[in-house]
């Protein structure tokens, strides 16, 4: 055998004996690659959530909508004030 043949069956021998590493390392990258789409597609929508919390805390620092959220959703009058509640009867057939 020629220098030039054994080199070439050595390099070959090296490449089969890592093969199996460069394949798990290949696999692994892929794995990791998803993992972090699914995260930056998860801080996207925390990011998104913390944006909307935040509109909504500064639309209750403003005084009338803070009053606006308390009559209505929380059934609350101011002191001597009435309330009043329609209730609709169903149509007969």
């Amino acid at each position: 055998m020629t220098k030039k043949k054994i080199f070439l069956f050595l390099t070959f021998l090296v490449f089969l004996f890592f093969l199996p590493s460069l394949k798990e390392n290949y696999i692994r990258k892929n794995k990791l690659k998803s993992e972090i789409q699914e995260i930056d597609k998860k801080i996207a929508e925390y990011e998104k959530k913390i944006e909307l919390n935040q509109l909504q805390i500064d639309r209750l620092e403003n005084e009338f909508e803070l009053e606006k959220l308390a009559r209505y959703k929380l059934q609350m009058v101011k002191k001597n004030e009435e309330i009043y509640r329609f209730i609709r009867k169903e149509q007969e057939e």
